[in-house]
């Protein structure tokens, strides 16, 4: 799965059979971590954020 609320995965997974015994968020919105490796940190631009911040007032998704 991609995408959903942590307790909507885990009883689609519940259902098959499948126990999960933790989730990782990867992403949040159009901020991805991608190969960035574990521990370290990544600055985010400040057009990116407060695009996402106009997106959600409107109450889109991106």
């Amino acid at each position: 799965m991609r995408e959903g609320k942590n307790r909507e995965v885990r009883r689609v997974l519940e259902h098959f059979g499948l126990e999960v015994n933790r989730l990782l968020r990867i992403g949040y919105g159009p901020f991805h971590i991608g190969d960035l490796p574990r521990g370290q940190a990544t600055e985010l631009k400040r057009g990116d954020v407060m695009g996402f911040k106009r997106e959600l007032a409107r109450g889109g998704r991106q």
